[in-house]
């Protein structure tokens, strides 16, 4: 199974792809991202980096889900490593 979503958030815009490695009810998902930072009032560029990491997803109903995802993310020696995480749910109507 195979996912594309997209974050939006004040600075920045996080497209990511997930493919499903196991389970249905618990399940494990390989993520790749293209996290872009957008211009801030200090910060008068926009750069694009890279990352890869691992979700872990637990369906508790048919409507409700928890996630739980961990990446690392290189944005080049100006910029470095970073290591974002999410916690959250998911909710379908």
């Amino acid at each position: 199974e195979l996912g594309v979503e997209g974050i939006f958030g004040p600075n920045a815009v996080v497209p990511s792809l997930r493919l499903r490695l196991l389970g249905d009810s618990y399940s494990v998902h390989l993520i790749a991202a293209v996290p872009v930072q957008l211009p801030v009032d200090d910060m008068d560029e926009t750069f694009v980096a890279g990352a890869g990491g691992l979700g872990f997803r637990v369906h508790l109903n048919s409507r409700l889900a928890l996630r739980l995802e961990g990446y690392v993310s290189y944005a080049g020696k100006e910029h470095g490593t970073t290591y974002p995480a999410f916690v959250g749910g998911e909710l379908w109507f």
